[in-house]
């Protein structure tokens, strides 16, 4: 079974990681004077729920097939990670919580890329994934580059970056839906007693 047939396959979860994402930067920007600690939260409730996902649709590709599976169970892990940590020490300070935010966005948009260039000749429309992972590779050094900026400042841009991120894999999650395998009707007839 090829890459493309296991994503398709397991569409769902591309879209759930988008729309976690999504509801993650949508709540950002709803709530921009939410306190450091419950944008930690947030950020950790996030992190857990798309690593979750991620880690579920590794192990359900590793038992489907033979195909690549590490690197979306390595984006799992980290995010669970990310996630943990931030629930773990809710007190730690926001230039911690930058950087743990950016790490996490580096490590997953390379695994994006990588994934993008794999499917590359088996699909268009790859380029969504491959752009959300430049999207969150910038982003994450945006944040190495300015950790001091403000608390409100990185609502927003956390808010800015979930939103495009989201929007790109919901969108590549119903590309990929497209693309599964169908099922011919049963042709089956119950005997009638």
């Amino acid at each position: 079974m090829s890459a493309v047939e296991v994503l398709s396959r397991n569409w769902g979860w591309v879209v759930l990681r988008g729309l976690a994402t999504l509801l993650f930067g949508v709540l950002a920007f709803v709530a921009p004077g939410l306190s450091l600690f419950g944008v930690m939260i947030l950020f950790a409730l996030y992190a857990v729920a798309e690593g979750l996902a991620s880690v579920v649709a590794a192990i359900n590709r590793a038992l489907i097939s033979e195909e690549r599976w590490g690197s979306l169970l390595v984006s799992g892990v980290v995010s669970l990670l990310a996630g943990a940590i931030a629930l773990i020490w809710p007190a730690m300070t926001a230039l911690i919580l930058v950087f743990i935010i950016a790490g996490r966005a580096i490590v997953t948009g390379i695994l994006d890329i990588m994934t993008a260039i794999r499917i590359r000749h088996d699909v268009t429309g790859e380029w969504m994934m491959a752009l959300a992972g430049v999207i969150s590779i910038l982003f994450g050094v945006v944040l190495i580059m300015q950790p001091g900026v403000g608390a409100l400042g990185l609502i927003y841009v956390i808010g800015g970056w979930a939103v495009l991120f989201g929007a790109l894999m919901v969108a590549l999650g119903v590309k990929l839906r497209s693309l599964r395998p169908h099922q011919p009707a049963s042709r089956y007839r119950p005997v009638m007693p």
